[in-house]
């Protein structure tokens, strides 16, 4: 199963993929290797430390996120013609309600379900957001 949705993904990813700047910049490697050794540094695991969860599940936690910054990728290169700054300004306004509403919602549902859903959602805005740059 799982190699038919990694599949169907390929697939996806293979009519949906393609460089998106006008101007390809060069691999900073150096800079690149500082940000993310000083998120790893200072990342509170919320799943691991607050919920008391494994690293397993965790790392599943990440890769439905991952897949949400997927899915915001596909919608997009599928809304591309839109003009950009109605989309970022559209993106934007339902990042904050999405993040306003999980700060409201902290008192009432604390498990990792809603930290997952609201993520997801905020996630594929950034997607968008992200891969549907220039």
């Amino acid at each position: 199963m799982l190699a038919i949705v990694g599949t169907g993904f390929a697939i996806l990813e293979f009519i949906f993929s393609g460089e998106t700047l006008a101007q390809p910049t060069a691999f900073q490697q150096k800079r690149v290797v500082t940000i993310y050794t000083g998120m790893l540094k200072t990342s509170p695991f919320i799943i691991e430390h607050h919920l008391r969860l494994s690293a397993v599940v965790a790392g599943y936690c990440s890769l439905i996120l991952g897949a949400a910054w997927m899915v915001g990728g596909f919608i997009s290169k599928a809304t591309m013609n839109q003009p950009f700054f109605r989309r970022l300004a559209v993106n934007s306004g339902l990042q904050v309600v999405f993040v306003l509403a999980m700060l409201a919602s902290i008192r009432f549902a604390d498990n990792l379900y809603s930290l997952v859903g609201f993520a997801f959602i905020i996630h594929v805005c950034a997607g968008r957001i992200f891969f549907g740059g220039i």
